[in-house]
């Protein structure tokens, strides 16, 4: 271990050759203010300014990636967990659940943090609306809902919009700016168009794929990102 004088010594040397105070710092094991106070008259040019503003910018940036994947990996964990919580709900609940998640497996959107159902069949989504209030315990104001509304001037977007929230029965939801098809035959198309039914729940959604892992016997971990 280097005396205080040695490390005064290396720290004015080091600060001549252009590194920060915290490269210095960390180099001698020492803290940022024994530096800061040991190399106060070494003057740096513009270059070397210029240099150690660099390096702090990509240290920074570094930082930066290191905790964004921390934090990926970390999230990946916690769906994982989710997936094991459904395999269990899977072995327990019934025939009702064992319904919607097979539901979900054909018909739903496999995105790994929110439940989406896209479908013109009133009775499927009102279906799956029920599936999540009884099992996950959602709320209407957990739903989002979107139209693709086929204006062919017999029905509006507000009777559109007010007969799938009547039907649903999902009255507080969110409603999201539909997609209008303005002059479209309604041939093979549903009148009141295509609904979209989205809870943006990752613990929902991986619970779900859980439980299909279950239900197939597959060991294959999917869905989790």
């Amino acid at each position: 271990m280097l005396s205080k004088h040695k490390e005064k010594q290396e720290a004015i040397i080091l600060r001549q050759s252009g590194l920060s105070i915290g490269n210095i710092a960390k180099r001698l094991k020492v803290s940022k203010s024994s530096v800061s106070i040991w190399v106060r008259d070494v003057a740096l040019t513009d270059e070397m300014n210029k240099k150690n503003k660099h390096y702090q910018s990509l240290a920074a940036i570094a930082a930066l990636r290191k905790a964004s994947l921390q934090m990926a990996i970390d999230a990946r964990a916690i769906r994982l967990e989710y997936q094991e919580i459904g395999r269990e709900m899977a072995k327990n609940l019934g025939r009702d659940y064992a319904f919607g998640v097979a539901l979900y497996f054909g018909e739903g959107s496999k995105n790994k943090n929110a439940c989406i159902l896209v479908n013109t069949d009133i009775e499927l989504i009102d279906f799956f609306v029920q599936f999540l209030k009884k099992f996950f315990l959602i709320k209407n104001g957990d739903i989002r809902m979107k139209l693709v509304h086929y204006d062919n001037g017999e029905l509006t977007l507000d009777e559109v919009t007010e007969h799938w929230i009547h039907k649903l029965n999902i009255s507080g939801c969110k409603v999201g700016k539909a997609t209008i098809k303005v002059g479209e035959p309604l041939k093979n198309k549903h009148p009141y168009g295509l609904c979209t039914i989205a809870v943006h729940r990752t613990d929902i959604v991986q619970k779900i794929y859980g439980s299909i892992r279950q239900f197939t016997n597959s060991s294959e971990v999917k869905f989790l990102g």
